[in-house]
């Protein structure tokens, strides 16, 4: 499979000068997607890419009941999927993870989730036949609440967790290295006249590199 690259900012950093900020990106890269054993037969060949929509390069598969659109933020990943078949689809949210650079699969909430309930069953998202889910995931162990004075929910990162008040850049770039060559990846179960199909969609960590200020 032929494999396009993206550079994409991952990482906020909040310099000593106020309004200030730079941001540390990987080059990513949409490897390769598995999917059910007669996924040719029933749903034809693929085809991966990167795309440009709403200001924001997505990584993108296609087939022939999905097509699938996936943008890195720093805390979630933007996720644009349309149901190319004429029939009913749902995405079985419970069932979806979030595998980590370090191969740890974790359960994944989307949008419209209450967080105090981060760790409840969640309903499916239907996609009527032709339609469009806009939507963004994240890994639920990724959030936690802080007491205090200026507490409240707070969000890791889904790679490289920085100190928002970090000001040595080159330091962190070096951080952000180790995960260079590494995978993480999203299971995400489509169900369509009653058949789960699992696809699980595998992204390559690139070098790590300073973005400009902005």
């Amino acid at each position: 499979m032929k494999r396009h690259v993206i550079v994409v900012g991952i990482i906020a950093l909040i310099l000593g000068c106020a309004g200030t900020t730079q941001r540390i990106g990987f080059n990513m890269s949409l490897e390769k997607v598995e999917r059910p054993k007669d996924a040719k037969e029933r749903f034809g060949e693929v085809n991966t890419t990167t795309v440009d929509s709403l200001g924001k390069k997505y990584l993108l598969f296609e087939d022939n009941l999905v097509k699938a659109m996936f943008f890195f933020g720093y805390e979630q990943i933007s996720l644009i999927l349309e149901n190319k078949s004429d029939h009913t689809m749902k995405i079985n949210w419970d069932n979806a993870a979030w595998i980590s650079p370090t191969c740890e699969s974790s359960r994944i909430i989307h949008s419209g989730v209450r967080l105090v309930d981060r760790n409840a069953p969640q309903s499916p998202s239907v996609i009527v036949r032709n339609g469009k889910l806009t939507d963004s995931i994240l890994p639920s162990d990724h959030i936690y609440f802080s007491s205090g004075k200026y507490g409240g929910w707070r969000y890791l990162a889904l790679l490289h967790h920085t100190d928002v008040m970090a000001t040595d850049m080159q330091s962190e770039l070096q951080k952000a290295q180790k995960y260079a060559g590494k995978t993480c990846g999203i299971l995400l179960p489509i169900e369509i006249e009653g058949v789960q199909n699992d696809y699980i969609f595998t992204f390559k960590i690139g070098d790590a590199e300073i973005m400009k200020r902005y």
